[in-house]
């Protein structure tokens, strides 16, 4: 069984990958489960361009291929049957033809793409994990399994990925990108702070976070981003 990694990989933009993003790319919103993975295996994600279908063309010939080749007129009398029968075309059909673009056979090519993996070495099978989306209350806080966690106090009244690490972590996304990472807590009821969290929300409240657990934090006001901004970087100063 071959045991490595690609460097790059070229995807389209089903929902298991992205969520969201706009024509130009400028703003891609990953499905959280996908990028936590991604990152776990040190891959750069390329996507297909929307609405231009050349960019993937090599993929929709495959499907072609395969449709044409082997599965078109056949009939099978079981899952298993099916199986068997796509690994004998495999290896006596298609990997023994020239390929159109590399105009090798691909059972000749493939010991030169299996030795241009990047080898996984002792690193751990990935676990898929479970992920929740959850709206950041005006306390700056986020509950999952009734443990509340904190986030910086710019993403207040914004919708967050929650994934837990698989070093017992549990890690805050938004629009893919990792905001926050704390140590996972599955007691009930518990409180997990980042002090720096706390901090920024003092500047905009002048409620301490520390006081989280005695009473609950009053409203935050809607202001305009330099004012986020500013707290980014007095944070940064106090790091």
């Amino acid at each position: 069984m071959v045991r490595g990694a690609a460097s790059e990989i070229l995807y389209d933009n089903p929902k298991t990958i992205v969520l969201a993003r706009d024509v130009a790319g400028t703003h891609i919103d990953w499905n959280p489960r996908f990028w936590d993975f991604a990152r776990y295996y040190g891959l750069r994600v390329r996507l297909c361009r929307l609405y231009r279908a050349r960019t993937k063309g090599k993929i929709e010939a495959a499907i072609k291929y395969v449709k044409h080749s082997f599965l078109l007129g056949q009939t099978f009398a079981s899952l298993a049957a099916a199986n068997e029968a796509l690994w004998t075309w495999l290896r006596t059909v298609a990997d023994q033809r020239i390929h159109g673009t590399v105009h090798e056979r691909p059972s000749a090519r493939w010991p030169v793409d299996q030795a241009a993996l990047r080898p996984r070495g002792s690193q751990l099978r990935y676990v898929l994990p479970v992920s929740w989306r959850r709206r950041v209350s005006v306390d700056g806080l986020v509950t999952i399994e009734t443990s509340r966690y904190s986030v910086p106090v710019q993403y207040i009244g914004q919708d967050v990925d929650v994934l837990p690490g698989p070093d017992e972590t549990v890690r805050i996304y938004r629009d893919g990108q990792v905001i926050a990472v704390h140590p996972r807590r599955p007691g009930r009821g518990a409180l997990v702070v980042d002090l720096a969290h706390a901090r920024a929300l003092k500047l905009l409240t002048g409620v301490p976070g520390t006081t989280w657990h005695e009473r609950p934090l009053p409203d935050v006001e809607v202001r305009d981003l330099a004012v986020y901004e500013q707290v980014s970087r007095l944070e940064e100063c106090h790091d």
